[in-house]
């Protein structure tokens, strides 16, 4: 079998995969969140990082996806995977320009992967609708090969990023700290397979806040797996595809992968804080909550003060 051949059929199992990880997530469970950008770095069909984005803003999402294409100079991958979620429209003159699919009544939703190298694509869409109750039906499936179809700034940034050096004499870990703060800015969760890359990098550390989600053994028979159960038609194989992920980043005596967070406060963080307070502080007073608004402020000043 040859390595286009290899490369398109993973990446249809991997985007049949994120689909159904999101027709779960996005009915009955956190109903209406925006579904996020998943970027997964490998190396001979191994994931050695993957990283979490919230939904890309049109005017920064270049800059964002730059940020987290540094990645790659952390680490030695031959692909880059990445799912998001998008519209498409089909069009009788691809030549002819409309209103962009995002905007169109007439496009539909779909889920798209792409597996990136040097000198190959491949990509797999699943186009889907929505019943009554939000939950998401696969309505077509297409996949390919061909660059000129593939092509988007997406790729771009990867190769591109993969083609250009960090400028030499660099200090890494002080880098890996600053990479690490931008990623916080960005609200990005940042998952290591290889303890290696953030080796000795000042204020980072693990988190984990997914044993939750699984019984006192490690199992599937939890209340939310469980929930999965009653509410959608999802075999027991995948259910445990779910408990295994979990397993192996986060309570394993030897995680595989670890979930990383920036322990310092950015001065972002801070001005989302205060932004967050003072829309408190506005609904109460609008509400006419007077005392309650003296007490907040009352509380922010004592916590300055310490």
């Amino acid at each position: 079998m040859s390595e286009n051949n290899l490369l398109i059929e993973d990446i249809e199992i991997l985007n049949k995969n994120f689909f159904n990880s999101t027709a779960i997530y996005s009915t009955g469970i956190d109903v209406g969140q925006p579904i996020p950008v998943v970027i997964s770095f490998v190396k001979d069909r191994k994931e050695l990082g993957q990283i979490v984005l919230p939904p890309l803003d049109e005017k920064d999402k270049t800059f964002s996806f730059l940020a987290v294409m540094v990645f790659l100079k952390f680490v030695d991958v031959d692909t880059v995977v990445y799912h998001m979620d998008s519209y498409i429209k089909k069009v009788d003159n691809p030549e002819e320009q409309g209103v962009r699919p995002s905007l169109d009544p007439n496009a539909e939703e779909c889920i798209i992967s792409c597996g990136v190298r040097k000198d190959e694509l491949a990509g797999s869409t699943i186009i889907y609708g929505r019943e009554d109750d939000g939950k998401l039906v696969q309505r077509d499936h297409f996949s390919t090969t061909n660059e000129e179809e593939l092509s988007s700034w997406m790729v771009d940034a990867i190769r591109f990023t993969w083609a250009n050096d960090l400028p030499k004499g660099i200090n890494m870990i002080d880098f890996k700290e600053q990479w690490m703060r931008q990623m916080h800015n960005l609200d990005a969760m940042v998952v290591s397979y290889d303890e290696e890359i953030f080796k000795d990098v000042p204020n980072i550390s693990e988190t984990s806040e997914m044993e939750e989600y699984l019984d006192d053994d490690g199992g599937t028979d939890s209340e939310f797996i469980n929930d999965l159960r009653k509410k959608f038609d999802v075999d027991e194989e995948y259910l445990e595809q779910i408990a295994s992920n979990i397993r192996r980043r986060h309570i394993m005596s030897t995680p595989i992968g670890k979930e990383l967070k920036f322990e310092v406060e950015s001065e972002v963080e801070f001005a989302l804080r205060t932004y967050e307070l003072l829309h408190t502080l506005s609904r109460l007073l609008e509400d006419n909550k007077i005392e309650e608004a003296k007490e907040i402020i009352k509380t922010v000043l004592e916590q300055e003060e310490e």
